[in-house]
């Protein structure tokens, strides 16, 4: 991209474009619409990504709310429940027979539409779990839908609550889904098209799923300089393996059409 800024195009492509981080999206939001608990790491934390999500959503729900929650604010969850009572359901009353005020919470009419989104993003907050569970025994059944951001660590131990649902990017992104992105943000370079095929294969062997290292590697010098490149953005790479390799995947194809013509010569 020219500017080489995520939130002014290149997220944008990320996210609506790329088939991996497109489908990703496209889940989040039906689990949303289904009223469902979802469990994504704390640092998914993407204006961009934010943007893609609501605007799926309000495809489909044009009446939709979106609150964002400080979980780490807040000594215990009822303190939490007192918060989001006050501020998005104060006709809520506690019904004695749910085994919690939260529960009871989740329970009203009124907060139908509602996506709260609520983030750890120390992975410190000792409620945390108890929350989500909570909402979990209630997913899909009720008017308003959960979103707990934490650290991989803490979302690791989750795996086994029932309702909630763990959605990780990983199981969403494939290599060819780095690559056509890298060649994205190479298309206003100079380099021609089998140039920026190869430069895109290295980005794609080095920043694994990570969209933004993708686009901070997509320069020309990747082609000419890697090492250079590789060293301003302070990372730890093994370079020749990947130089290597990317080589032998290129010219052997190549060196192969030409053994073939000089046989059939």
């Amino acid at each position: 991209m020219e500017t080489r800024e995520w939130n002014e195009g290149a997220g944008d492509i990320w996210w609506r474009e790329v088939a991996g981080p497109n489908k990703y999206v496209k889940e989040i939001a039906r689990a949303i619409l289904d009223q469902q608990c979802l469990a994504m790491d704390a640092d998914l934390d993407d204006d961009v990504f934010t943007e893609a999500l609501k605007d799926r959503i309000s495809s489909y729900d044009c009446d939709c709310h979106y609150v964002r929650i400080a979980a780490d604010d807040f000594d215990d969850v009822n303190a939490f429940t007192a918060f989001i009572a006050q501020q998005y359901a104060p006709q809520f009353r506690f019904d004695p027979l749910d085994e919690s005020p939260l529960t009871s919470l989740i329970r009203q009419s009124g907060l139908q539409h509602y996506v709260f989104f609520v983030d750890s993003a120390s992975g410190d907050c000792p409620w945390l779990a108890q929350a989500a569970a909570a909402v979990g025994r209630l997913a899909g059944r009720e008017g308003s839908a959960w979103v707990f951001r934490a650290p991989s660590p803490v979302l690791a131990a989750w795996d086994k609550m029932a309702g909630v649902h763990l959605l990780d990017r990983k199981h969403y992104l494939y290599h060819y889904d780095i690559q056509y992105f890298a060649m994205t943000c190479l298309r206003d370079t100079e380099l021609n098209l089998c140039q920026q095929y190869y430069a895109a294969d290295i980005i794609a062997k080095i920043a694994g799923m990570d969209g933004r290292l993708c686009l901070a590697l997509a320069r020309q010098d990747l082609y000419f300089h890697p090492e250079t490149v590789i060293q301003e953005q302070k990372l730890s790479v093994d370079l020749v393996p990947i130089l290597l390799e990317t080589q032998m995947q290129h010219v052997l194809p190549i060196l192969e059409d030409i053994r073939r013509y000089l046989v059939r010569k």
